[in-house]
């Protein structure tokens, strides 16, 4: 389920009342936030992608399919669904599907159209179990120098199969149909700890600059510029942690 939270504007406002805004002042603008942003996105979508399921139909005579999909990171996974009924034949995965002969009494099955849906029966049975060969790869256009993803699949000779295929993609924060609603409800809080992690330190980059705030008597107070930059070093590193730690188990990404 998309969120409905992870927005620049309620970000940097989040970001800004957890440092303490009205209090004091925070010296940042919207270009800070927006490298944290991208900083704390290109993070998530390393260790917590997205992922997507989607068919296809093969063919014995196509070996190769160009898959494409907004952000695609590669396909991580592939199922052979069931065998492309052909048009006038039994279909074993409905219940509902019979032949009849409208030449017999009562309109009942011939023996021919029994002994068809007991082959597809059988059939079908292998479909379930089908381990045919297939691998994906990006390709780069020599002409123009683009790439494209392609997915190679064996299918035997004759034979169309639906193909379901689990891909992976990346979350875009300056795309409005494939941006930050797309990240888990569960994640959004670390999202929000991460993109604070590294505005401390720009905040620190900032207030290094003066090294002091200047007093009354001539002398200066240090200010918590050094502080910002470890606090952020360390919320980073467990952070980190913490996402690495929430990633599902699954198959290395083909591609």
């Amino acid at each position: 389920m998309p969120n409905a939270i992870l927005k620049l504007s309620k970000i940097q406002d989040w970001v800004e009342h957890t440092l303490g805004k009205p209090q004091v002042a925070i010296e940042l603008n919207v270009e800070n936030y927006r490298k944290a942003i991208l900083e704390t996105t290109a993070v998530y979508n390393r260790y917590r992608p997205q992922r997507m399921k989607t068919k296809i139909a093969a063919v014995s005579a196509q070996k190769k399919y160009p898959i494409t999909h907004h952000n695609l990171q590669g396909v991580v996974d592939l199922d052979y669904v069931r065998a492309s009924v052909v048009s006038g034949r039994v279909d074993p995965f409905d219940p509902t599907s019979v032949i009849y002969n409208p030449m017999s009494i009562g309109g009942g099955e011939t023996f021919a159209t029994y002994a068809q849906s007991l082959s597809y029966q059988e059939e079908a049975r292998k479909v379930v179990s089908a381990e045919f060969e297939w691998f994906g790869q990006w390709e780069v256009n020599e002409t123009d120098g683009t790439s494209q993803y392609y997915l190679y699949i064996d299918i035997p000779q004759g034979i169309t199969y639906d193909v379901s295929y689990l891909y992976t993609w990346h979350v875009d924060p300056d795309n409005g149909v494939w941006g930050l609603q797309h990240i888990a409800n569960g994640d959004v809080d670390w999202y929000l700890r991460f993109v604070l992690a590294c505005v401390k330190e720009s905040l620190a980059r900032v207030r290094g600059k003066y090294h002091g705030i200047p007093m009354p008597d001539g002398g200066e107070e240090d200010n918590d510029y050094s502080e910002l930059a470890e606090e952020s070093r360390a919320a980073r590193e467990e952070l980190i942690n913490e996402i690495k730690a929430r990633m599902p188990p699954t198959m290395p990404v083909i591609g």
